[in-house]
């Protein structure tokens, strides 16, 4: 893991950027915007607040309390609800040394209690990271995983840490966002009720006798739409928000508009791959202004003011299919007219965007074509798609609902995954050997004998323990490397290899791909922080104290992956390259890093 660079982060993740008024800033005596709520929990002895500094965009918690630990905890909770699958992400960039175990950071919560049960993701003064959980009302909370952050180059700097904790079903994931390899880090996982609760910040001094002020860059995102994302784009004046259940989206945006160089609205987004097929019933919208939007946009990295192509449908029933080009003003390209529900339909093939408007999803008619160099490679994806929603008013939000959302990719965004049942005996060299894993696919697993291998310093360029997996890749991706490895005895002194291509290029330095036949190569490490230990199989793609990236661009063609012990004792029974699925920055790892049962 390593410290985070703002630049980096805000070219990589678009945080929700909430612009409110003078009279919406938090205080003590007064309540967050809606939906958010803050309060004192336990016995913090002094009261705590909440602000948000409109001008610089920082969100300010000032917490007391004597931690969040034990069996019952003191802090300050600034909250919303939440009913189903969703994340919160939040970025730190200060934590007052009030004590050394003093905390700021994301949590999940049952309730209000002192004692209920909740997982939380903190970083204390000294940058180490913490998740824990409470298991049960009234329970001892317990360490699950951490680690320790770096500090900033700039001397006197805390840092800029973006943390994430996600809830799918009963499985809660705290992440942190690693700038220089551009992914997330996965901390720990854990399980927690999939009931209501409450998903906030939270913060404590450790000492009741004093309260300790965290800074925050901007307002949370809590994300309830996914795997979309949901944010706020441009100066939308209020805070926009979404939300998804059975196959609906109701989406609220403000913004001044979809159009000129700059716009402004909210959007619900994935990156996307090549060319694709993005189609979406508008249900309803409302009518806040004539020029208000409901649609799908297609964008270059989701910017503000970047190339972009957009179908919407106005209020009165007027579409609009209107493209942007580099560095440019929106123009208008085609029109036409609807009844709500309307169905929309962009594709996109290479440059070429077709907009298609239907009343049925089966019959479509064409709005127009438009040629614009969409792809900008801002981040790992080429472009982003999505449903937009603009109030053409900063002051006051529109509503639209969406349903029979489909996003179709093409088939060469397919996971490239290898067993170890796959490889044959004719690669394998050394002491590496194919042997029986009931817990394996194919009942298989590759391993090398625990003979306490001195452990080399970089990867051999003529190395005697290694063994070899080949490939083919369909067209030229981004490719997002993990390996599912275990440790004979659960011993960390057991868990590690170097990686090497025939070719390819490191994303983002554009660097040989840690080549065959030199000493440089990716160090996979299963161990994901300093003395956490390992447990069963895990998938990991890098060592966690080290600036090395996973992404590896390929051509089109064969490919060689060699992998060489740097640790023997290690076991390997899966290899995957991803390109969507498992890839930044969707940062959906295959499997846990512990006791994952997960192959492929």
């Amino acid at each position: 893991m390593r410290t985070l660079t703002l630049g980096v982060v805000g070219a990589l993740i678009v945080l929700q950027r909430i612009v409110i008024s003078p009279t919406d800033v938090l205080a003590s005596t007064g309540s967050p915007p809606s939906p958010w709520i803050a309060t004192d929990i336990g016995d913090v002895a002094q009261p705590g607040h909440s602000e948000f500094e409109t001008s610089g965009g920082r969100l300010f918690v000032t917490g007391g309390g004597a931690d969040i630990w034990g069996t019952a905890d003191a802090f300050q909770f600034m909250y919303q609800p939440l009913s189903g699958d969703g994340e919160i992400r939040l970025s730190v960039i200060d934590v007052q040394n009030t004590d050394p175990n003093a905390k700021a950071g994301i949590m999940i919560r049952q309730n209000l209690d002192p004692g209920s049960p909740h997982v939380i993701l903190d970083i204390q003064p000294d940058r180490s990271l913490e998740f824990m959980r409470r298991a049960s009302p009234g329970g001892l909370t317990t360490f699950i995983a951490g680690g320790v952050e770096r500090p900033p180059a700039v001397p006197g700097l805390f840092g800029y840490f973006l943390l994430r904790v996600t809830r799918v079903g009963e499985i809660v994931t705290g992440a942190i966002w690693n700038s220089t390899n551009g992914g997330w880090t996965t901390i720990g996982v854990t399980t927690f009720t999939s009931g209501p609760v409450l998903i906030g910040v939270a913060v404590t001094s450790h000492n009741p006798s004093t309260l300790n002020r965290a800074t925050f860059s901007g307002m949370p995102q809590v994300l309830t739409t996914l795997p979309w994302g949901n944010y706020d784009v441009g100066e939308v004046g209020l805070a926009g928000g979404a939300s998804y259940t059975d196959g609906t989206f109701t989406i609220r945006g403000a913004g001044s508009d979809i159009w000129g160089t700059s716009d402004s609205f909210h959007y619900v987004s994935q990156g996307v791959e090549g060319d694709i097929d993005f189609i979406a019933r508008v249900v309803s919208e409302e009518d806040p202004n004539s020029l208000a939007k409901a649609g799908i946009l297609m964008s270059g990295c989701g910017q503000a003011a970047g190339a972009a192509v957009v179908l919407d449908v106005l209020p009165t029933g007027e579409i609009e299919f209107m493209s942007r080009q580099p560095n440019q003003s929106m123009v208008y390209v085609a029109g036409g007219s609807a009844s709500f529900p309307v169905w929309l339909k962009l594709s996109r093939v290479g440059n070429l965007f077709t907009g298609s408007i239907s009343s049925d999803g089966t019959s479509w008619q064409s709005v127009g074509t438009t040629d614009v160099p969409m792809s900008s490679r801002c981040d790992i994806w080429d472009y982003a798609a999505g449903l937009a929603v603009t109030s053409h008013d900063p002051s006051v939000l529109n509503t639209a609902v969406f349903d029979h959302v489909a996003l179709n990719s093409p088939p060469f965004l397919a996971d490239i995954a290898v067993r170890a049942s796959d490889i044959p005996e004719n690669n394998l060299h050394g002491n590496w050997r194919a042997v029986p894993s009931a817990t394996s696919p194919n009942q298989i697993m590759l391993a090398t004998p625990d003979e306490d291998f001195a452990t080399p310093d970089a990867p051999l360029s003529s190395p005697t323990n290694y063994f070899e997996v080949e490939f083919d890749t369909p067209q030229s991706l981004l490719y997002t490397l993990w390996v599912r490895l275990r440790a004979t005895d659960d011993a960390r002194w057991n868990d590690s290899i170097w990686v090497q291509f025939s070719d390819g290029a490191v994303w983002p330095t554009d660097a040989p791909a840690y080549p065959i036949g030199s000493t440089d190569g990716l160090l996979v490490n299963l161990e994901s922080c300093k003395r956490c230990g390992v447990a069963g199989w895990g998938f990991q793609n890098r060592a966690w104290w080290l600036n090395q990236s996973p992404v590896i661009e390929l051509p089109a063609g064969h490919h060689t992956i060699r992998i060489q012990t740097r640790e023997d004792g290690v076991q390997v029974d899966n290899i995957i390259l991803s390109p969507s699925r498992f890839a930044v920055p969707f940062a959906a790892s295959p499997g846990w890093a512990r006791n994952t049962r997960m192959f492929y």
